[in-house]
């Protein structure tokens, strides 16, 4: 996996790190097998403490491999988990995710977390800080992407195909979109949006849909259907522009029957 995309992935993991260690809690097993993805291809952290509940083969999901390279060496010593084995576990899966294999060689990603693989847990990086150096600019948005296709190609936007999959999708925000609507849009925190991995000025790099989703077809009433709140949480300025711009396509309905609102559509009109 591209460096930009893994780091991108990563973020998600320790925005929860983030919130739950400012709370005390502390996840103790972020092994591969416990983490889920949500709809939009988003991974998430699985269940708190999962590791400490005695019985449950699950909790040991993916077996010695795993243990060995993402847990942290104080806690596979017989330690308890701790915030700081959480940064380990976190930095430990980007290098895996960029070399590709559990226990894989990726300097160009070890480089980055190098002190968060730190055999000393009080040398390591909070979350917050760990973060931070995630959310990187990239040179091209492409880099986001698990796409196959030639660098030289020019991104374009998604199909209109009912079955929506693929790696990712590169959009440019259509000149009637003004900057301020534009920026409101793509800083709002709102459940049901499709996720902005990153972006480069008024091209957009978005989460791809995962197989299943489909959109709503052209005469389909979908104020009737779709949950408007989603619009009504918008920033007052992202809302009114969104309003304007709402078709039935717009709106793509998961295979776990969740609405959410298409970028892909919707910055392109």
């Amino acid at each position: 996996m591209p460096l930009p995309r893994a780091r991108a992935l990563v973020a998600f993991l320790l925005e929860g790190l983030v919130a739950a260690h400012a709370r005390g809690l502390v996840h103790g097993s972020l092994l591969p097998a416990q983490l889920v993805c949500d709809a939009a291809g988003r991974p998430l952290l699985g269940p708190f403490g999962a590791d400490a509940i005695a019985g449950l083969i699950a909790t040991r999901t993916g077996a010695l491999e795993e243990l060995l390279t993402i847990t942290a060496p104080e806690v596979r010593a017989g330690g308890p988990p701790s915030a700081a084995s959480d940064i380990y576990g976190a930095a430990a899966l980007l290098v895996a995710l960029v070399a590709g294999s559990l226990g894989g060689a990726a300097p160009e990603a070890r480089a980055v977390v190098e002190d968060a693989l730190d055999p000393d847990p009080g040398k390591r990086p909070d979350a917050a800080a760990l973060l931070a150096r995630m959310r990187r600019r990239v040179a091209d948005l492409r880099d986001l992407s698990m796409s196959t296709e030639p660098m030289g190609q020019e991104p374009g936007v998604m199909s209109d195909d009912s079955g929506l999959s693929g790696h990712g999708v590169v959009v440019e925000a259509a000149p009637a979109w003004d900057d301020i609507a534009l920026d409101a849009l793509l800083a709002a925190d709102v459940p049901g949006l499709q996720p902005v991995l990153d972006r480069q000025g008024r091209r957009v790099a978005l989460a791809s849909w995962p197989e299943g989703c489909r959109r709503l077809a052209d005469d389909v009433p979908f104020a009737q259907l779709a949950p408007m709140a989603i619009v009504d949480a918008l920033p007052v300025e992202a809302a009114a522009a969104v309003r304007a711009r709402l078709t039935a396509g717009a709106w793509v309905v998961t295979p776990a029957g969740e609405w959410m609102l298409a970028l892909d559509e919707l910055l392109t009109r």
